[in-house]
């Protein structure tokens, strides 16, 4: 079935000291004798590449990528795009590997990204770009990669095949290992890669042998529109796991502490990423949660990551939540790195913490392999005060946590930290807001730190007030997604909207209403987990 992706990363890493003419010969004779000369039929190789070249499919045209090239924005602040980077002072060894995978039919995808890689990088900038194919199946797709590939200005790519589908996960572990650069650029299949994009990552990442470096993500809707993002963007974790974004604290705005990353691309040290373990390749595929576990890892065992606000990429549907969907891969984070607290991220991701007897020794075998390669790493505790300190724990009478939003897709929130008063928003479920943080406990309360929802009446609504124990206006039971106070069954939490009769914009509260008696949306409340 041709040459597995093992035999060549063996090859690459006990060898390594051979001569390019014998790697070049040992190649060449391989993909003669597995691809046939069709391969090296003209003047370049494409790389080690699995196909054979001729019926090849289009699904994008050529100018179809140009325009969507030329429709990106220049998002970059002014400053960033006069900025002079200079490299000369580099380590003369340092050397810059661009890193990708596909499965399948996500090519047509990627060829958006090569392309925008290719346009929007300078040539003498990396030494390689790696592609992995993850086990593509499909000849007509197989055809297609060889034949696209062949065109001059891809010359700097090589293309390696993996038998096996595994995911991203064991994708990047293994292009990380057939990575002949220092510094390695990792970027996903979703991701257009934008003006000047590279140059911060790289500068950040020689500066500093243990950070990660992040660009800062706009979004592609569908039909690659583009549409451009807030500024000062990070991602934080929720303790159901997803990654989403958060408005940064931080005044100075060229490189911004992110506690997590969502992983569509950034640049980090080969060394770093190696002396920590590398991706965690026994993630199941497609079950997500690998970005997560690196980012986690990053942190608490020495490391940094920060978003480069010069560096801009466009994401697919970037401000879309991250979630890990596995159940193997959600037990496996929450069993290596959050401690006490994973009783609290398998209720708040409605995952089940039973492990199968493999299950178990899989974890145990990560958990010993970490201890023994990486020394010093910090305990979760470390990480919630020293990095994610925006994400406050639970009670451990916790009922519900998160957003409380009605059917309508507006939330509760505080309308400032000092206040009592409420007011109701959009939920915005790819962002992490303090304000609209709320607990449930099994008690009754609904609250936020000391201050508890409490019903004032029907025409005062509801406000924050110190929390009291036995205050029947300050406990709420639910019935058919309906929220009443113990003091009053017939009444139910609803949003109100109103219009400001002076400039006619309306404005939503939530208020006390007879049950039944407004439109059931307003009426119908949830939490959403964070």
């Amino acid at each position: 079935m041709g040459v597995s992706l093992r035999r060549l990363r063996i090859y690459y890493l006990n060898n390594v000291q051979k001569s390019r003419l014998m790697l070049f010969c040992l190649a060449a004779g391989i993909a003669y004798f597995v691809f046939g000369s069709s391969l090296f039929s003209q003047k370049r190789a494409t790389g080690i590449v699995r196909y054979k070249a001729e019926n090849a499919v289009h699904r994008m045209t050529e100018e179809e990528i140009k325009q969507t090239l030329d429709s990106l924005q220049d998002t970059r602040p002014v400053a960033c795009r006069d900025q002079a980077y200079d490299f000369t002072r580099m380590e003369v060894d340092e050397s810059v590997s661009i890193l990708t995978e596909f499965n399948g039919d996500s090519f047509y995808n990627l060829k958006l990204t090569l392309n925008s890689i290719v346009e929007h990088t300078p040539f003498d900038l990396y030494d390689e770009i790696i592609i992995l194919d993850d086990g593509t199946e499909s000849l007509e797709v197989r055809q297609h990669v060889a034949t696209y590939l062949r065109n001059p200005k891809f010359s700097k790519v090589k293309v390696y095949r993996s038998e096996v589908a595994e995911g991203e996960a064991a994708s990047r572990f293994k292009t990380t290992l057939l990575a002949k650069g220092t510094i390695l650029v990792f970027v996903g299949g979703d991701s257009v890669v934008n003006h000047g994009w590279i140059q911060p990552l790289i500068a950040k990442v020689s500066d500093n042998e243990k950070l990660i470096a992040v660009p800062h993500a706009d979004n592609l809707l569908s039909e690659n529109r583009f549409y451009r993002t807030d500024e000062l963007l990070v991602n934080v974790m929720t303790w159901s796991l997803s990654t989403v974004y958060a408005n940064s604290q931080e005044k100075q705005t060229e490189m911004l502490r992110s506690s997590v990353m969502r992983g569509d691309a950034f640049a980090v040290k080969k060394s770093f990423l190696t002396s920590i373990g590398n991706f965690d390749e026994h993630m199941k595929r497609n079950g997500g949660g690998h970005n997560l576990e690196l980012s986690l890892r990053a942190w608490m065992c020495g490391g940094a990551i920060q978003v480069a606000t010069c560096s801009r990429i466009a994401v697919h549907s970037s401000l879309r939540p991250q979630q890990v969907t596995s159940p193997f891969n959600f037990r496996r984070i929450a069993e290596l790195w959050f401690d006490e607290y994973r009783d609290i991220v398998y209720q708040q991701g409605a995952v089940s913490s039973q492990t199968s007897e493999d299950e178990s020794r899989a974890i145990e075998l990560r958990r010993g392999y970490l201890h023994k390669h990486i020394a010093d790493c910090k305990d979760f505790d470390w990480y919630l005060s020293n990095v994610a300190s925006d994400i406050f724990s639970p009670s451990s009478d916790m009922k519900k946590f998160g957003k409380l939003g009605a059917k309508t897709n507006y939330c509760l929130r505080q309308t400032s930290h000092d206040t009592s008063e409420l007011e109701m928003t959009l939920c915005r479920q790819h962002m992490f807001e303090r304000s609209m943080i709320f607990e449930w406990n099994h008690q009754g309360w609904i609250f936020k730190g000391d201050q508890c929802l409490t019903a004032l009446g029907a025409d005062e609504g509801v406000a924050l007030q110190p929390c009291q124990d036995g205050n029947q206006h300050q406990i709420w039971r639910q019935e058919d997604s309906k929220l009443s106070p113990m003091t009053s069954a017939h009444e139910c939490l609803t949003q109100v909207t109103e219009r400001d009769e002076t400039n006619l914009d309306l404005s939503h509260h939530p208020k006390l209403r007879p049950c039944g008696k407004a439109e059931p949306r307003m009426q119908m409340w949830e939490f959403i987990n964070y």
